[in-house]
């Protein structure tokens, strides 16, 4: 295995921007807004996209339902020989948009003008899933030799407690979490999980990487 700077920077490299934004744009574009009086209205649709992209990297993909029609997204991917456990923690539901002729922009539009993403969730936090999800990608195409797995879980209900449920659940047996709520929705989005990855080894007692600046 090369030494943790050399694969941090290699994986940095191969995070990709483009489709970082891409994403984040498609996901703000599902309202997943719950609303107990509407059925229709959870974080379903979002969950299917993420599993659909998840799946698309070759990680195996489980969905269960935290309540009907809400279903947690869990999908792993596998290094090359045994090691920690890290994951990358996000949820998929977002806060009401309130009254959407206060926006300056349909609310759930997904618009990007002068470098930023307007929209429900942009922010909080479709964009931290986006580049969670781009941040494996990129591990997956540096093709870095890193031990252990990375477990990307997008969980439903961050509004009411069940993120915090399952995230007590999962710290059992994670050596690390790295949740991106909320992160900047740019390119800089998988940039800063990627130094979330960089310091959740750290902190799994893996090896130092060296500061190089304010994270």
């Amino acid at each position: 295995m090369p030494d943790l700077e050399s694969a941090v920077d290699a994986v940095i490299g191969a995070v990709d921007p483009a489709y970082v934004l891409d994403l984040a744009c498609r996901l703000v574009r599902i309202p997943s807004v719950y609303r107990p009086e509407d059925a229709a209205a959870n974080e379903a649709a979002v969950a299917a996209l993420v599993a659909s992209e998840l799946r698309a990297l070759g990680l195996d993909v489980d969905l269960e339902d935290a309540a009907p029609g809400r279903p947690n997204v869990v999908a792993d991917w596998v290094g090359q020989r045994s090691g920690p456990l890290l994951i990358l923690e996000g949820h998929s539901d977002v806060v009401t948009e309130g009254d959407p002729s206060a926006w300056s922009v349909p609310p759930f539009a997904g618009i990007v003008a002068d470098g930023r993403l307007y929209g429900r969730g942009a922010a909080d936090m479709k964009g931290g899933v986006a580049a969670a999800i781009a941040a494996v990608r990129a591990v997956r195409e540096s093709r870095v030799a890193l031990p252990g797995r990375i477990r990307v879980a997008v969980v439903a209900d961050e509004e009411g407690d069940g993120e915090t449920t399952y995230v007590h659940q999962l710290r059992a047996f994670a050596a690390a979490i790295a949740s991106g709520d909320p992160v900047p929705t740019s390119a800089a989005s998988a940039l800063v999980t990627m130094r979330l990855i960089d310091d959740a080894y750290r902190a799994a007692g893996l090896a130092p990487r060296p500061t190089d600046g304010p994270g």
